[in-house]
């Protein structure tokens, strides 16, 4: 038997962490706030004797998720998030397999297995629109008979410089018209072309949706950021077959 050698080398490694659009650092600051947040509240309680253990409990959970989320945006694996990655992919495959086991056996679909499936249809429809539209997403909301999206057309919160500066571009190439307003960021732009392939793109996606309604504005912008822009604030999409969003399972 070998005595195992501790690695006292591992701060030596002189490797770059880079980050050239500063995504990265958007992404762990908004992590860090949110830590912030959940422990400066837990403190506040305690302090105050109003702390329950079901609310620690609750604060703990998301104090402990936006640490892991961090580590895994840094590509650190420890035994932390190590742990923690295993269990979700765990517990979505466990889902999965007794998802496909109750087909087999003609049993009825649990309100788990649906609220995991809803879920994966969320972030799945989440993803897509980040690489198609303007990213932004108001409400996405199920009924008896179909799922209904409002999207805002506006592109992300204004504080996100470097990621509205990279939807822009990867709009623009995409043939979008896109218009800047004064305080209100970059919108989709409310023309004709724009109406044409909205409607193109939900089509060729999902077959079976329909956009019921674009809600438009004018406000000040342009180059001048004093001359008129007429943009589109909401788009409201149906999906009457939920099949025709393409998830991807665990």
């Amino acid at each position: 038997m070998e005595e195992r050698k501790i690695n006292f080398k591992k701060n030596d490694d002189n490797t770059p962490v880079l980050d050239p659009d500063g995504m990265l650092y958007e992404k762990l600051t908004e992590k860090q706030k949110k830590i912030n947040e959940r422990i400066s509240l837990l403190l506040y309680m305690l302090k105050e004797g109003s702390l329950k253990e079901g609310t620690k409990e609750a604060l703990l959970e998301l104090f402990h998720k936006n640490a892991i989320d961090i580590l895994n945006e840094l590509g650190y694996e420890d035994s932390l998030n190590k742990k923690y990655n295993e269990y979700i992919q765990e517990i979505r495959s466990l889902n999965h397999e007794n998802r496909e086991l109750r087909k087999q056996l003609g049993m009825k679909v649990s309100n788990e297995d649906a609220r995991e499936r809803l879920k994966l249809i969320t972030e799945s429809f989440d993803e897509w629109w980040h690489n198609e539209g303007t990213g932004n997403i108001d409400e996405i909301i199920f009924d008896r008979y179909k799922m209904t999206a409002t999207l805002r057309g506006s592109i992300f919160p204004s504080s996100r410089e470097k990621e509205i500066k990279n939807q822009v571009e990867m709009l623009k190439k995409k043939g979008f018209d896109v218009s800047s307003v004064t305080n209100y960021g970059h919108h989709l732009t409310a023309s004709e072309k724009n109406f044409n392939m909205l409607k193109e793109l939900f089509k060729s996606a999902f077959p079976h949706s329909d956009i019921d309604e674009i809600n438009t504005a004018t406000y000040l912008g342009g180059e001048s950021r004093e001359e008129y822009v007429y943009v589109i604030t909401k788009i409201i999409v149906n999906f009457n077959n939920l099949d025709d969003i393409k998830i991807t399972e665990p």
